[in-house]
């Protein structure tokens, strides 16, 4: 099971702790986690419609695919945990939607390699494996372009990189909406699909995209009830607030094994990952 992580140091004097939407009553009780997940979760509940990713008006929905698959191949080539995934996208979401500037495709490759080296670094990955990740830079003898491009990452972030990000609610849905490891893969099948699409995580909350790959993933494997009461109390959502974000997710499902870009498919295509990319998608669910 994956381990919530928590995103940064936090007091009482911190912006996002001020009142705002309101936060779902939960109790540690009804969901069987621990009151540390629990507290984790409102906070990142307070904060995430801070500092998201926003509309980007010089990246391509083409290009976002071509560079999002290629750092998924990094990812699962260097074995780095999962939660550095989604916050590499979401550092690299954040900086490129910032930028005025028309930005050239080979140096956005670069700025997503960046924000995986980033990301590493925020999740104090050995020195080893940083050197590994960093030996699958495509031009070795161009390093140094990464260290430029850190600067105006930190800087253009003014070093946040705790941001709340899908993975944070991911890890703490799927201890109560799964009960099983094939579930649980689906689960990161079906938001890895998502995060290929800059139009589905643009201005949506990462709880929503969460809860929807949840759902998503239930109607998949056909789990009775879909959805319920306790799932509805822990995530913040009904299944009308993300039904039509989980169809969107099951349409990509239906058309992962005829796309040129294949890093999910072929990662969870796998019996690591209960080669959960073969499973009939929820068709049912997209006749809705």
């Amino acid at each position: 099971m994956r381990a919530l992580e928590p995103c940064g140091s936090f007091s009482a004097s911190d912006n996002f702790l001020k009142p705002m939407d309101p936060v779902p009553a939960i109790d540690q009780g009804e969901f069987k986690v621990s009151k540390e997940e629990l507290d984790y979760c409102k906070l990142y509940k307070r904060r995430e419609n801070l500092d998201q990713i926003g509309s980007m008006s010089h990246v391509s929905e083409e290009l976002w695919m071509l560079v999002v698959d290629w750092l998924m191949q990094v990812h699962n080539a260097t074995e780095l945990a999962e939660g550095i995934l989604y916050r590499t996208i979401n550092i690299f979401g954040r900086y490129v939607s910032q930028s005025v500037n028309v930005i050239e495709s080979n140096e956005v490759f670069q700025l997503g390699f960046t924000s995986m080296v980033l990301a590493s670094k925020y999740e104090d990955i050995s020195d080893s494996k940083l050197e590994e990740l960093l030996s699958r830079f495509p031009k070795p003898n161009e390093i140094e372009l990464i260290w430029g491009k850190e600067s105006l990452i930190v800087e253009k972030l003014h070093w946040d990189f705790t941001a709340p990000n899908a993975y944070h609610f991911l890890a703490l849905f799927i201890k109560v909406g799964t009960s099983y490891k094939k579930m649980e893969d689906m689960v990161f099948f079906l938001a890895e699909l998502g995060l290929m699409h800059y139009g589905v995580i643009v201005m949506r909350l990462p709880s929503m995209f969460a809860a929807s790959a949840l759902y998503a993933a239930r109607c998949t494997l056909r789990e009775v009830p879909v959805w319920n009461e306790t799932l509805e109390r822990l995530t913040g959502y009904s299944e009308s607030n993300i039904k039509e974000l989980a169809k969107l997710m099951v349409r990509f499902h239906s058309e992962a094994a005829n796309q040129n870009l294949k890093a999910v498919y072929n990662k969870y295509s796998d019996q690591k990952w209960s080669s959960v990319a073969f499973c009939e998608p929820a068709k049912d669910l997209l006749e809705d």
